[in-house]
């Protein structure tokens, strides 16, 4: 998210009106952050834990901009790719980064002169 301000500032929003500030989000509150959940599926797309089978041609084939980190091209989409342990995963990755930008703002790391600067993303 550091690297995305933008995103993290239209997630944390969208937070923000569902929830409010008094309790931590829950399952029952996804239905309505559906940005946040735009967000879960491109950070699997984006940057996945194991690419098996998943070359950089299919990538850019099937994703027009592939590295570049847009969420919102997943709004509307009910397309899913078949994951033995996508459910579980979904789910975890749901309320671990709902938790997280509810009650943090990530920013850049800072340098010995208290400046930012642009961490390296392999």
């Amino acid at each position: 998210m550091m690297l995305y301000p933008d995103v993290q500032r239209k997630a944390q929003a969208g937070l923000d009106m569902v929830i409010g500030r008094h309790r931590l989000p829950e399952f029952d509150d996804r239905d309505n952050l559906t940005y946040l959940s735009c967000i879960i599926k491109e950070l699997l797309r984006w940057r996945p834990v194991a690419a098996i089978g998943l070359s950089s041609t299919t990538k850019t084939r099937t994703y027009k901009d592939p590295e570049s980190f847009i969420p919102e091209r997943f709004m509307g989409d009910e397309k899913e790719h078949v994951c033995p342990g996508r459910f579980f995963a979904d789910d975890s990755l749901f309320l671990f980064l709902a938790s997280i930008l509810h009650v943090f703002h990530i920013s850049k790391p800072l340098d010995g002169n208290g400046d930012e600067y642009e961490p390296s993303v392999t």
